[in-house]
């Protein structure tokens, strides 16, 4: 199978080349930073802004699937202050890239957020495919806005919701050993926190903002199985457990053999500001973005994973950073 994976360069984009390629897949990356070296991957730099480039790339590889998992990453606070930027690559680049699939006959596959939702479910509840978004922030807003186009498309197309995403970089993963530095910092947040463990340094994380953290090597393996069985419509694709910011650390932290206590319990309001988020704009964050993942598990007769679960998958690499 021929696929193209966008944000290829992003750790997930990576994750999802690296696994399309173990199932003998042949795969196009594409990027619109210059691209790290991934062992057996094409790659190509491409601006999903640009719909005649799009259509050129994808005219010339052909694809049988496109996964879409390009998106504006400088984070909730920057999409805020730069909302035209936000919405031409979340909203735009997706209409772009999933029109280009539809002329071609290709599968799209578009990874989207919990974020389209408010968070106003009583802790204890969660999120189906069917509730209504209400997305808070602007990142939510065009990430929703990507649904529509996608939703719009007459060929076969399959939207994936995770949540809180962590893993590392298919380069680390791939090869640990002698890794640039830049694979790593091109991991999820996890790692950054894993290193300051090490070091015996405290972390102040939120106990509030409940979501599912997924693995991304699952999350990954999930939507291309999705995709290569002919899985069409939403798919709630996270992990089978809610955690705050800081309860999801403390779990890493005790599943690692690290001090747990070293993880303190902070504001939302530090970590809006950490993330700069406008001080004038308080509350973009759902309080409570738990997924509900029967649907996904039903359709692949399989489990979505705990937390200890997917952080032994990737305990050895968090170990080596």
């Amino acid at each position: 199978m021929k696929i193209l994976v966008t944000g290829s360069n992003g750790f997930l984009g990576s994750v999802f080349c690296l696994l399309a390629m173990k199932a003998g897949d042949e795969v196009l990356g594409t990027s619109f930073h210059s691209q790290l070296p991934l062992k057996g991957c094409e790659s190509r730099r491409l601006d999903i802004r640009d719909p005649q480039a799009c259509f050129d790339q994808c005219e010339a590889f052909r694809p049988d699937a496109v996964i879409h998992c390009a998106r504006y990453v400088v984070g909730v606070g920057q999409c805020e202050k730069e909302r035209e930027t936000s919405f031409q690559i979340n909203s735009i680049g997706t209409r772009n890239m999933v029109q280009c699939a539809e002329k071609l006959g290709a599968f799209f596959v578009y990874i989207s957020t919990d974020w389209i939702f408010s968070g106003n479910k009583p802790v204890g509840e969660k999120y189906r495919e069917d509730d209504d978004p209400c997305p808070l922030n602007y990142y939510g807003v065009t990430k929703w806005a990507g649904e529509q186009e996608v939703a719009k498309t007459k060929g076969p197309w399959l939207i994936a919701r995770p949540a809180n995403i962590y893993g590392v970089h298919a380069l680390f993963l791939q090869s640990p050993a002698g890794q640039p530095g830049n694979a790593l910092a091109r991991s999820s947040w996890i790692h950054k926190v894993v290193v300051n463990l090490q070091k015996g340094q405290k972390i102040s994380l939120p106990d509030a903002m409940v979501q599912s953290p997924v693995l991304a090597n699952h999350l990954a393996e999930v939507s291309l199985r999705l995709m290569k069985e002919g899985k069409t419509g939403i798919y709630n694709v996270a992990g089978r457990e809610g955690f705050t910011r800081y309860q999801f650390m403390r779990k890493v932290a005790e599943n690692l053999g690290l001090n747990p206590d070293l993880v303190v319990k902070g504001t939302l309001g530090e970590l809006e500001e950490s993330w700069g988020i406008p001080k004038e704009l308080p509350g973009l964050l759902p309080l409570n973005a738990c997924l509900d993942v029967e649907k996904v598990e039903k359709a692949l007769g399989t489990k979505m994973l705990t937390l200890a679960e997917g952080i032994f998958q990737i305990r050895d690499p968090l170990f080596l950073m």
